[in-house]
């Protein structure tokens, strides 16, 4: 239902309630009868420079008897209710604003096409919209028959509601002669003034977004719709208190550069004629900014709408004429479609030139815009507009750096119940903002969600603030910032035109330093990723003068790859070390240490200083991301002339480590992986006994005195993981749940929430349960003293808490047991510690992994813990950090009476329902992804045994444990473990299988083969991997042994959830399949 307006006052401008005409056109046709006389439109005609002038009441005539001349071959014309549009596509001009009239006037939606869309976006749109005619001006007459061709194409003949398209040519119009012409003697007839309440609910345009990252996304507009979207600004001009002097009125004038094929155009000029006011049209599709200066001199204009592309443009051209004048009379310069260079608008502001922000989207129109009623608020600040202020709520997306994530709530009345994106039926924006001034009701638009790169590790980049940065160098013209689903970001950088300094390169590359100060470490854009085009190469630009993310990538491909292939292979042409050396190293272990550190500085950013001080301490803790580790380990080798293993600089990440092993591997060839396993299966054994020892003195023997739960509260560590986030809805819809506190990685409250919201919205879970009063989200470092919290909150949860479960880990297959037990172990011990109790300690639960035991010599895994062995572990960090874990919660069961229980989990797929909560950079997707779809090569496992669980089944079986075990007797718990495996298995060959059902085409090869032919794709997705493939695969190779299988017998009696669990068939494959290729763009 929607919303009504508030009734509009006698004072102008007026706001006409939508149900006052029911039609758009109705509103148009009582515009005309007010200001039939005035100025309505100033057009050039072809080439003229100069400018003519139509009146609304000539506009009115000219459009009325154009729709009578076309009413005989637009499909169900004639005044019929008709839902079936007709396709558009022509210039922006007058001829296009005479047409749409004419088109409404026959009472049949206009769906507006960009003409600067590819084939297959127009073919897309036609079919979205299921239009019956294609209206196209002969200029676009190839484009029009293409695009038809390609929906007919797709046309099912057994379909009967699918009609053939067929495309109409239309000759430009000759206004001078139609303005002779009388009223067309079937005016009355042909077009049908009569309009009911129903009409308001019909769709009046359709009109589609830019596409700068995918298709256009077609949007529909009612005509209720449409005409609040008109009158946006007369509404909010309506609530003043006083008439502004931005007030708008019948005698301005509007120099519209925004193409009517877009909703902006649309919406600026009959916001113009709401007000009576008249439009000025260029003839010129990209105008300059000589062009703007002429039309000012013709024509009255009082204000302007121009997009920031073209801002760019008249910022330089006023540096170099100081033709400040015409613009400085203005009222205002509206800009919309992107943020405003920073630069560019402060100059003009510095010049007295005003500007007015204003951001919507395609789905609602103007959203907000700046009033001048706040002094204080920056030239691109703006506010709600009173049409959608009261549904408007800011979601705190980086609360540390004051940034907020605008959603419109259910009910607005300028939204359609159709375009809500969330299950509540509001409206995610995407688009993110910062209040400025703090509380002052203002926003400065920062850029989008959507633009945000999500990298192969995982991490997020928006590169909108980096590329904002980069085009604020006075040589660059145009940048995109790469990096989906690669190792690092990478630049592409277009120059602007004559630029003939010496260094530009230099100016670059300054440019591009300064982004980085800007951004995360993880996001950082490394020298030799930066590619400049040369002078006849172009970055695709859309309507609003953006650069076409998609086209980029497909254009520039094979630059691209050459990018990454250079840097994940190290070529020297690429990196900047010595050439001269043929030494296999550095001759002493000081000169190879001063090596290190200058180097290791450079690749950190550092002072030198800094490393020689610290070379005992880990690298990582200064600054080295898993990026920089391929970078350095490129360096070393190229410089050094040695070939190291991919995971050598997580082997030995300190400085002095790095020299010993260096210098060893000089001395003694001998050096092998089994030493460095056997090395790190020590320092496991260590670690663990001495958790054991403190343990001993850090807990006492608990007691559990029976006491009624009317519901348990919960603390869930990893909520912004794949199961984490699972858990957390199974056990808000849990009835016996009464509270779960998530404990996030986070400076904040809001940041910490935002991280949950986002996971829940990459899996496609339902959002709107974190709404529920159940849920609170607590940034958490178990580290720091109270965990952060504050120690009257830490006292609290200590009574409050009834259960813990500590799904949160580090998944990294490089990291050794040092760095796992400082991010990950430590802070489960202090966990634990909170969690104690003499008396009714709470029930604390981990998630484990199978393999903590998968090194053992077994055939059947039981539900028990493995012997105190490092060896039954993995020889990684990660499995060997599960191993401590699952035996400091023995002996807490065992010896303190402390309920601790281990899940321990198995491999986990995606969910069952999306797909799409199994991310594309685990082990088996990656070699799925990477073998399969991209090497066509998959390796052959033999008779693996795979026993892969949905992680929604894996969530529910665990929740249903942890609510279960509570009510269990501690003394049927000791030496338990659940195993949280599918029971169902089928074999590799089955798994292959279904991978060919999905349209993949492979060999299956030796694992062997596999792996060098891996070796030799390093910017194949599963390289990130090659170490762990190496060491699982060849061992698995070497094994005779049978698949273990981890049993599950005493798990199934607990929880029937398992046994429920379907098995990896085709249909599963597909849906994780098509989610994988989605993410690929």
């Amino acid at each position: 239902m929607t919303t009504p307006i508030p009734s509009s006052t006698l004072s102008l401008p007026q706001f006409h309630e939508p149900s006052q005409h029911h039609a758009f056109i109705n509103l148009f046709r009582h515009l005309v009868s007010q200001y039939e006389t005035h100025a309505c439109i100033y057009y050039q005609e072809g080439n003229s420079t100069s400018f003519h002038c139509l009146t609304y009441g000539q506009v009115d005539h000219i459009s009325t008897n154009l729709a009578c001349h076309w009413a005989s071959f637009l499909p169900a014309a004639g005044g019929h209710k008709n839902h079936t549009p007709v396709g558009f596509l022509a210039d922006h001009s007058i001829d296009y604003f005479i047409c749409f009239l004419a088109i409404l006037k026959l009472r049949i939606p206009f769906l507006a096409l960009s003409p600067r869309n590819s084939n297959m976006a127009i073919a897309h749109l036609l079919e979205k919209s299921r239009a019956g005619l294609l209206l196209a001006s002969t200029k676009y007459e190839l484009k029009a028959r293409d695009a038809c061709n390609l929906v007919n194409k797709h046309h099912d003949e057994e379909d009967e509601t699918l009609l053939v398209l067929s495309h109409q040519l239309f000759s430009p119009l000759d206004l001078e002669t139609l303005l002779k012409e009388p009223l067309h003697r079937d005016a009355y007839d042909v077009v049908n003034t009569h309009f009911t309440k129903d009409d308001g609910t019909m769709p009046v345009l359709y009109t589609h977004s830019s596409g700068t990252t995918s298709f256009p996304k077609l949007i529909a507009h009612t005509n209720q719709r449409f005409t609040l979207m008109a009158q946006t600004f007369a509404y909010d001009f309506q609530k003043m208190q006083q008439r502004s002097k931005f007030t708008l009125g019948v005698t301005d004038v509007l120099l519209n550069t925004f193409p009517l094929f877009h909703i902006a155009g649309m919406e600026q000029t009959f916001a113009a004629m709401v007000h009576g006011s008249s439009c000025v049209f260029l003839s010129q599709p990209l105008a300059q900014s000589t062009d703007l200066v002429r039309a000012m001199e013709q024509c009255p204009v009082t204000y302007a709408a121009l997009p920031p592309l073209m801002l760019d443009d008249l910022a330089m051209y006023l540096k170099s004429t100081a033709n400040y004048e015409p613009f400085q009379r203005l009222k205002y310069i509206t800009f919309a479609g992107a943020p405003l260079r920073q630069n560019v608008g402060d100059f003009l502001a510095a010049h007295d030139i005003r500007l007015q922000s204003v951001v919507g989207c395609t789905e609602l129109g103007v959203c907000l815009w700046n009033d001048f009623n706040e002094q204080r608020a920056p030239w691109n600040a703006c506010r709600p507009s009173g049409l959608i202020a009261e549904y408007c709520s800011w979601e705190p997306f980086d609360e540390l750096l004051e940034v907020y994530h605008l959603v419109i709530k259910a009910g607005c009345p300028k939204m359609s119940p159709c375009i809500a994106n969330r299950v509540n039926g509001d409206f995610a924006t995407n688009d993110l903002f910062m209040e400025d001034p703090p509380s002052s009701g203002y926003w400065c638009h920062l850029g989008r969600i959507d633009d945000t790169l999500v990298m192969e590790n995982g991490e997020k980049t928006n590169p909108t603030p980096m590329e904002h940065v980069i085009r604020a160098s006075p040589v660059v013209k145009h940048c995109i910032v790469i990096g989906q689903n690669r190792p690092c970001t990478g630049v592409l950088v277009e120059l602007k035109d004559n630029i003939a300094h010496k260094d530009i390169k230099e100016q670059v590359h300054a440019a591009v330093a300064a982004a980085n100060n800007e951004a995360p470490d993880h996001s950082h854009i490394l020298p030799h990723m930066v590619y400049i085009l040369s002078s006849d190469e172009h970055l695709p630009l859309n309507a609003k003068g953006n650069v076409v993310r998609k086209e980029t990538m497909e254009q520039f491909k094979d630059v691209i790859e050459n990018m990454y292939d250079e840097f994940m292979q190290g070529t020297t042409s690429t990196l900047n070390v010595p050439k001269s050396s043929d030494t296999i190293i550095l001759p002493n272990a000081q000169q190879l240490e001063s090596f290190l550190c200058n180097e290791i500085a450079s690749v950190l950013g550092k002072e030198p200083s800094l490393i020689t001080t610290n070379k005992n301490r880990s690298l990582f803790d200064l600054g080295l991301n898993s990026l920089l580790v391929i970078h350095l380990r490129n360096i070393i080798t190229k410089s050094l002339k040695v070939s190291i293993p991919n995971n050598f600089i997580y082997e030995h990440p300190s400085i002095h480590a790095l020299v010993h092993a260096l210098r060893k591997r000089q001395d003694d060839q001998s050096t092998t992986t089994i030493t460095t396993m056997e090395q790190h299966y020590k320092e496991t054994q260590a670690l663990l006994d001495g958790y054991l020892a403190r343990a001993k003195h850090d807990f006492q023997k608990c007691v559990a005195i029976h006491q009624q739960h009317h519901g348990h509260v919960v603390l869930l560590t990893g909520a912004t993981g794949s199961l984490g986030s699972f858990m957390l809805c199974d056990l808000i819809e849990s009835s016996r749940v009464t509270k779960i506190y998530c404990s996030v990685r986070a400076t904040t409250h809001a940041e910490a929430i935002n991280r949950i919201r986002q996971s829940f919205y990459d899996r496609m879970l339902d959002v709107s349960l974190l709404d529920h009063v159940k849920v609170e989200a607590l940034p958490t470092d178990f580290n720091a003293t109270y965990f952060g919290w504050g120690k009257e909150t830490y006292s609290r949860l200590r009574q409050e808490v009834t259960m813990v479960q500590a799904c949160g880990w580090l998944v990294d297959f490089n990291q050794t047991i040092t760095h796992f037990d400082k991010e990950c172990i430590q802070g489960l011990y202090n966990l634990l510690k909170f969690a104690h109790h003499p008396v009714n300690p709470m029930n604390v639960h981990t998630i484990s992994s199978i393999s903590a035991t998968a090194a053992m010599h077994r055939f059947s895994m039981p539900e028990t813990f493995p012997p105190q062995d490092p060896h039954v572990a993995l020889p990684i960090g990660y499995a060997q950090s599960k191993y401590i874990v699952e035996h400091l919660f023995d002996y807490l069961m065992r010896e303190k009476h402390f309920p601790c229980i281990v899940e321990r989990v198995g491999q986990l797929c995606g969910d069952t329902i999306q797909g799409a909560a199994w991310s594309k950079n685990e082990q088996y997707p990656l070699m799925i992804m990477g073998g399969g779809d991209q090497l066509h090569r998959m390796p052959d496992l033999k008779d693996t045994m795979v026993d892969w669980l949905p992680v929604n089944y894996a969530s529910a079986a665990i929740v249903d444990i942890m609510l279960k075990s509570s009510l269990t007797p501690l003394e049927d718990l000791v030496g338990r473990v659940f195993h949280i495996v599918n029971p169902n298995r089928v074999s590799w060959s089955h798994v292959l299988k279904a991978m060919h059902g999905c349209g993949m085409k492979f060999q299956v090869v030796d694992p062997k083969e596999w792996i060098k032919t891996l070796q030799e794709h390093q910017t194949n997705p599963a390289y990130r991997l090659l170490s762990f493939y190496q060491l699982f695969l060849l061992q698995r190779e070497n094994d005779a042994r049978p698949t273990q299988i981890w049993e599950t017998k005493h798990t199934t009696r607990l929880t029937k959830m398992l046994a429920k669990a379907p098995v990896l068939d085709t249909n599963l494959m597909s849906r994780y399949y098509r989610y994988w290729k989605s993410h690929d763009a």
